[in-house]
């Protein structure tokens, strides 16, 4: 493989990856905001799922910060 070839590749992943995550945040929060069950499983839900956001969202950032590492060099 050639040094252009590795290089559109990674960003092409790097850039479906954020793609992919951009459109799972929105998707996890609206899948709780319906759910309306009484008591400690509920909170247990919502907690589990601000959890699984802030996870996602620091995949986010680590990829955005990869994209722009790349890009730049």
């Amino acid at each position: 493989m050639t040094r252009d070839l590795i290089y559109q590749t990674c960003c092409t992943n790097l850039q479906h990856r954020e793609a992919e995550l951009v459109t799972a945040i929105p998707e996890l929060s609206a899948g709780t905001e319906g759910k309306s069950t009484a008591g400690d499983k509920h909170e247990t839900a919502q907690a589990m799922a601000q959890m699984e956001q802030e996870k996602l969202a620091n995949q986010l950032a680590m990829v955005r910060t990869q994209l722009a590492q790349l890009q730049r060099n």
